[in-house]
C-alpha cells in the first residue's frame, strides 16, 4: 500500500513539473533590423510583452543587423505571446584615455569634457521605434520564419 501511494505520489509530481515547464518554454527567434533598407548595426531590440506578469526579451544587432533574443539566458529565446517591439540605437560612450593614471588631471578633465558634450546622445532611429506607447512594431511568438524588422527614417514625423 505504500509503495502504490509512492508511486502514485511520483506520478502526479512528474505530472505537475512537466505542466509547469510547458508554460516557460522558450522560441529561438533570429531576426534582421533593417533601416531605410540597410543593416543596421549596434542597435537594441527589446520585446515587451502585451500581457501582465509576462517576461521581456532583448538583444543586440551585429554589423549584418542580425539578432537573437534574450528572455532568461544568454540567446535562449523567447516566451510565447505578443510583444511589441523597441528599437534604439545610440552612439558609444567613449572608453577612458589609455593607458588612465590615477592623478593624470590633464587626460581625466579631458575624457569628462567629452562625455559631458555628447549627454544628450540622440538615438540614429526616429524615437517612435523607442517608444513603448507609440512603436508600430509588433510581434507574435512562435513564428513561422526569421524575423525582418524594417524601420523609416520618415517614421513618426
Amino acid at each position: 500500500m505504500k509503495i502504490r501511494c509512492l508511486i502514485l505520489g511520483a506520478g502526479m509530481l512528474f505530472l505537475l513539473l512537466a505542466g509547469c515547464g510547458g508554460r516557460d518554454r522558450t522560441y529561438h527567434i533570429e531576426g534582421v533590423v533593417l533601416f531605410d533598407g540597410q543593416p543596421l548595426s549596434g542597435a537594441t531590440v527589446v520585446f515587451i510583452p502585451e500581457e501582465e506578469g509576462a517576461h521581456p526579451a532583448s538583444g543586440m544587432t551585429d554589423a549584418e543587423g542580425n539578432f537573437l533574443l534574450t528572455t532568461y539566458k544568454e540567446s535562449d529565446g523567447v516566451l510565447a505571446g505578443r510583444y511589441r517591439v523597441l528599437i534604439t540605437r545610440t552612439e558609444a560612450i567613449a572608453a577612458p584615455p589609455v593607458p588612465i593614471r590615477p592623478g593624470d588631471e590633464k587626460s581625466v578633465t579631458e575624457h569628462y569634457r567629452s562625455l559631458k558634450s555628447r549627454q544628450n546622445r540622440k538615438s540614429h532611429v526616429p524615437a517612435v521605434y523607442g517608444s513603448e506607447a507609440d512603436t508600430p512594431l509588433r510581434c507574435t511568438v512562435p513564428l513561422d520564419d526569421k524575423l525582418v524588422l524594417e524601420l523609416n527614417s520618415r517614421a513618426g514625423k
